[in-house]
């Protein structure tokens, strides 16, 4: 999932888990031609609360892996970043691990943004998967740098992933 806010590019990865039955005529209704849908772009309000959201936490990363640099990080915004490529490694800070969010931070992200609650009306009740087991809704961001390729996977099918990494028990990778 991909927001835009306040010249901010924002990627989010979940797996979901049906917990509900969908309406199939309502979701075939809300498919394109090419099986895909769009939803809407978000408000004003949500982008500036996403925005700082995303800021607040960068810039608590940031700090605590780079204490030196805290003024400099201080006058920093999020959407300028890439400014700060020559002072940290970029690829070995930003672990899988720091950008996952905690469960109050997932919690806040799925009660507060509409996409959250479009999901929810097009499939039903369904929950954030836990993938890797850790006890909490797995929702990463990624930074992904102006003219840095390597930020961004290359295309894969996220089945590539869930069979080959993925900790579940076969039990409850049936669910």
């Amino acid at each position: 999932m991909m927001y835009r806010a306040n010249g901010l590019q924002a990627h989010f990865r979940m797996d979901f888990v049906m917990t509900g039955k969908a309406d199939e005529k309502k979701l075939l209704t809300e498919l394109s031609e090419d099986g895909y849908f769009c939803l809407p772009e978000p408000d004003e309000v949500e982008q500036v609360w996403l925005t700082r959201f995303l800021s607040e936490k960068w810039r608590h990363l940031m700090i605590e892996g780079h204490p030196e640099l805290e003024p400099l990080i201080n006058k920093t915004d999020l959407k300028d970043y890439h400014s700060l490529v020559g002072y940290i490694d970029h690829a070995s800070y930003w672990t899988k691990q720091k950008r996952i969010f905690n469960n109050s931070e997932a919690d806040e992200l799925t009660s507060r943004l509409t996409v959250f609650t479009n999901l929810r009306r097009i499939f039903g009740e369904y929950k954030v998967a836990d993938v890797e087991g850790l006890g909490r809704p797995e929702i990463y961001w990624r930074l992904v740098r102006p003219g840095m390729p390597e930020d961004v996977a290359i295309a894969h099918k996220d089945t590539w992933f869930w069979s080959l990494t993925n900790k579940l028990s076969p039990q409850r990778q049936s669910h």
